[in-house]
C-alpha cells in the first residue's frame, strides 16, 4: 500500500505541475487525450505488480528539474533498475541517483521512444536504499511524454 501511496503522489504532483497557464489549443487537446490514454493502459498493464518501488509520467522536457522525483524508503528497500518508456519520434535520457547511507550509486541510460516500457536493470542491486532521485529529459527528436519507474523489493 505505501509504495502506491508513493506511486500516486508522485504521479499527482506531476500531473499538478503539467497544468498549463494558457488555453488548450485543439491539436494541445488531442495530444493531452492521447498521452492520457497511454498512460492509462500502461497503469492497467502495472496492475498487480509487486516490483515498482515508485514511479512517475510526465511531459518531456530539457530540464532535469522539470521530471525529478525523489522518494524516500524507511523499510529495507532494494532497487534492482529502472523502467521507462516515452511516445512519439526521439529518445530520453533517464538519470538516477540511489542513496544508502553515505554510499551513492549514480547512472543514466538512453532511451527510444517507442511507447512500449524499457527495462533498465543497475549492473548491481543496491541493498538498504534510503532515498533515490530520478529524471527523465530529452536528448533529442521531439517526445511528447513520459513514464518512469523505480524496480526492486521492498520489506512492507
Amino acid at each position: 500500500m505505501r509504495r502506491r501511496l508513493a506511486v500516486v503522489i508522485a504521479l499527482v504532483g506531476v500531473a499538478a505541475s503539467l497544468v498549463a497557464c494558457t488555453p488548450p489549443t485543439a491539436d494541445s487537446t488531442a495530444v493531452d487525450a492521447a498521452v492520457d490514454a497511454w498512460n492509462e493502459a500502461a497503469v492497467e498493464a502495472d496492475a498487480g505488480r509487486d516490483d515498482l518501488l515508485g514511479g512517475s509520467y510526465g511531459q518531456v522536457t530539457e530540464e532535469p528539474e522539470g521530471s525529478l522525483v525523489i522518494l524516500g524508503y524507511t523499510l529495507p528497500t532494494r532497487v534492482t533498475g529502472f523502467e521507462a518508456a516515452c511516445i512519439d519520434n526521439g529518445r530520453v535520457e533517464v538519470g538516477w541517483e540511489i542513496r544508502s547511507g553515505s554510499s551513492y550509486v549514480t547512472g543514466g541510460e538512453i532511451v527510444e521512444c517507442t511507447g512500449d516500457p524499457v527495462p533498465i536493470p543497475l549492473e548491481s542491486a543496491v541493498s538498504a536504499v534510503d532515498e533515490v532521485r530520478w529524471s527523465v529529459i530529452r536528448r533529442d527528436g521531439s517526445p511528447t511524454a513520459y513514464r518512469s519507474s523505480v524496480i526492486g523489493e521492498s520489506a512492507e
